[in-house]
């Protein structure tokens, strides 16, 4: 769902669509393409972009390990994503497709999340001859990787500081039990403020771990822990406790998504051995390439033709 918003579509840096569609627009008319690690299939999208300006028509299909959907999600542009063939739960070591299906592989961020080695052969087994090969890679020297680790290093002072699902949960726990009392006690409602009085402390500890000028999401977190609390008065427990837990599992996943980029970004060595790997499976690799966006390093480009 996260990587499914529709304003996802639109933030690629010009310079990255331009090279992918000149990519994409080197292919025949009819040519079947597969992208690896879809995700929300903007990499998709971007070929059938690249056809319909040249007036040819491609076969798409988007594969990803997760249960995608992109076109139920994203309804600015559904009818799009409609024409793109996406399939979900596969792993791209052990692709469902016939051998020689496809004319062209793509992968943006894609490979390195992936057992590259038994992936590459399986791409290998998955192409015609002649068939190319486009991979964007996380460079673990670039901006992008750099920035994970500084975010993983806020998320970690964030999370030491103050306890603040511990303090979010005893103020959410003290409010739900007073407003089940029609007339709570002065003591009740002591250790009710109390709890919140703690919490704001947190709150306030919380935001001085954290440089709002770098991103947003731990202040929408804070923000919507106090939502929580505030909406205590107006909705029944049930749906307090699974907001409340929903605030939780999603700074999980936030940081489960950073650590996995972290871990999988390769460095120009690492891309030389994806080259030679190539280079066995009968492919001739190209220069590897820096991506750079406004001068920023953001990922490493291989890219091969089939013998």
């Amino acid at each position: 769902m996260a990587l499914c918003l529709d304003s996802d579509y639109f933030t690629y840096d010009e310079a990255v669509s331009r090279d992918w569609k000149l990519f994409f627009s080197a292919f025949e008319d009819g040519t079947r393409l597969l992208d690896i690690c879809t995700g929300n299939g903007a990499v998709a999208l971007l070929a059938l972009e690249a056809a319909k300006e040249q007036g040819k028509s491609f076969h798409v299909t988007g594969a990803d390990r997760a249960e995608i959907d992109p076109a139920k999600f994203v309804t600015s542009i559904s009818e799009a994503l409609t024409q793109i063939t996406f399939d979900g739960g596969v792993d791209i070591s052990n692709l469902p497709y016939a051998d020689a299906s496809f004319d062209g592989v793509s992968g943006q961020y894609a490979l390195e999340y992936t057992n590259i080695p038994e992936s590459l052969t399986e791409i290998a087994r998955v192409l015609k001859p002649q068939a190319r090969v486009r991979f964007l890679l996380h460079a673990s020297e670039g901006t992008i990787a750099q920035g994970a680790t500084r975010e993983l290093s806020r998320i970690a002072e964030f999370r030491a500081a103050a306890d603040i699902f511990g303090q979010a949960g005893r103020a959410i726990d003290a409010a739900l039990k007073q407003k089940k009392m029609p007339q709570p006690s002065r003591a009740v409602v002591e250790k009710t403020s109390q709890a919140e009085a703690k919490f704001r402390t947190a709150l306030q500890a919380c935001e001085g771990t954290y440089e709002k000028s770098d991103r947003d999401f731990v202040f929408g977190i804070l923000s919507t822990l106090v939502n929580a609390l505030q909406a205590v008065p107006h909705y029944d427990e049930p749906v307090i406790r699974q907001q409340f837990e929903n605030i939780e599992i999603s700074l999980d996943a936030h940081e489960g998504r950073i650590k996995a980029l972290s871990q999988s970004a390769v460095d120009f060595a690492s891309c030389e051995v994806i080259g030679e790997s190539l280079r066995k499976l009968g492919f001739e690799p190209s220069q590897i390439l820096a991506s750079k966006v406004e001068g920023s390093h953001i990922g490493w480009i291989v890219s091969a033709v089939r013998s």
